[in-house]
């Protein structure tokens, strides 16, 4: 346990060390010094949320994060490019070479990633006490899991990878907001206007979203079609779009229902979900570079490889 900064410091400039495992957490901010042939020892510093916390407040991190992260020896972690958005909250530039613990394990596996450390730590039998010392463990398990050409691959792709991410992320991507603000403006007026005409020709008002009353609306007050059974377990009759389709051709009021959900769709997800997540003209998703067992990105927060192109 470290109560100040400075001590953190010493122990780093009186130590030779040649790579660091960090773990950094709302909590704590933990670190590993690693020595060849030398006992590890895990040091942490306690992060307070209040005034009679112990600890040290997160600000203050500053001159340990630029010693470590600006230095020339390596960092070993889980997730780099968390590391990397969290220390560009503080203005510094994240320069130091580095192991990234989940993508390793990534290639290791041959599988989708979505653990977290702690399950990792489990999964070897390592103490999540001691998260550092634990992450630099991991690197130490999973290089010996991956061939030469997946390691080729780590160093040589992967590694790299994640700081291009990381600047693409914080770079975002533009939004036109005056279109975005137009269809916005065009989907509600399309929406309002096909509910009249479902409710007229219906006969009757009733809430479209609701797939029970639809049902009872198209299957027995309009009697459209026999529908699909009951069944036992929902009673009610499917309204999905393929049930539908069967009879679009013959009934106005089912093609109208079906392009209602489509209009919905694209604007309760694509138009006003985006909304929130536009800043200063931009938004910024989160790439995956670890979620996929093919090997291609995925993205998230928001998901723009989901967007369509064509309706």
């Amino acid at each position: 346990l470290l109560d100040t900064i400075p001590a953190a410091l010493d122990i780093l400039n009186s130590l030779n060390f040649d790579a660091v495992a960090v773990q950094w957490t709302g909590a704590e901010f933990r670190f590993c010094p690693i020595m060849q042939g030398a006992e590890v020892t895990e040091y942490y510093l306690p992060i307070k949320a209040g005034l009679l916390d112990v600890g040290i407040y997160e600000d203050e991190l500053a001159p340990l994060l630029e010693a470590l992260f600006q230095g020339k020896k390596k960092i070993i972690s889980y997730q780099i490019k968390g590391l990397m958005h969290r220390l560009n909250g503080f203005g510094i530039e994240f320069t130091a070479p580095f192991e990234d613990v989940s993508i390793l394990k990534y290639l290791a596996d041959g599988l989708s990633n979505n653990d977290d450390l702690a399950y990792c730590l489990n999964y070897f039998s390592l103490s999540e006490k001691y998260p550092a010392y634990g992450v630099y463990c991991l690197q130490q398990e999973y290089a010996k899991l991956v061939n030469e050409e997946e390691q080729k691959l780590y160093k040589e792709v992967e590694l790299p990878l994640v700081s291009v991410l990381f600047s693409m992320e914080k770079e975002g991507v533009c939004v036109d907001e005056e279109t975005l603000w137009a269809l916005s403006k065009r989907y509600q007026t399309e929406l309002s206007e096909l509910e009249e005409k479902i409710y007229e020709l219906a006969g009757e008002r009733f809430n479209i979203k609701s797939t029970q009353q639809l049902g009872q609306v198209l299957f027995e007050r309009l009697k459209i079609g026999t529908g699909a059974k009951k069944t036992k377990e929902s009673k009610n009759y499917k309204t999905t779009a393929e049930e539908l389709e069967k009879y679009a051709e013959e009934h106005e009021i089912v093609r109208l229902l079906l392009r209602y959900r489509k209009v919905q769709k694209l604007h309760s997800t694509y138009i006003e979900g985006f909304k929130p997540l536009v800043r200063e003209g931009k938004v910024h998703t989160t790439y995956n570079q670890s979620n996929t067992q093919t090997g291609r990105l995925s993205s998230a927060n928001p998901n723009l490889q989901n967007i369509p192109i064509r309706t």
